[in-house]
């Protein structure tokens, strides 16, 4: 049933933003400054997603996954360029979790990570696509 996966990715989101807070917390980052920390911010946009998801019904709970192939496009270069900013933004997020104590393959799963990693993904194959 839909609506029960989405009551489990949105109880499972909420939990990984709780998580995330504890850690960040005892590693010494104040509550606002947690706040405004891209992954918390990036779980709290998925799970605002979910919710409106679930508020809508039965529809698909992945629209961050249903608009980067539209917003893929442009010339060679900009794609390259695209590819060149989410590689970095790929990189600083993992050296950020990296230095709050996260292990690497528990980086990997993180939802900020894995996002990231389907969008350089998805501008390859654009990419590949002009070439």
């Amino acid at each position: 049933m839909p609506s029960g996966d989405l009551d489990a990715q949105i109880k499972a989101t909420g939990d990984d933003i709780r998580a995330l807070k504890e850690k960040l917390k005892a590693g010494g980052i104040s509550g606002k400054q947690i706040d405004k920390t891209e992954e918390v911010k990036a779980l709290v946009a998925q799970l605002t997603a979910l919710k409106e998801a679930q508020a809508k019904g039965p529809a698909a709970p992945a629209p961050s996954a249903a608009s980067p192939p539209t917003a893929v496009g442009g010339t060679k270069e900009e794609l390259e360029a695209q590819v060149k900013k989410v590689g970095d933004e790929i990189r600083d997020l993992k050296a950020k979790l990296k230095e709050q104590g996260v292990s690497g393959k528990a980086i990997d799963k993180t939802d900020e990570v894995k996002a990231l990693v389907a969008k350089l993904t998805e501008l390859k194959a654009a990419l590949a696509a002009k070439a």
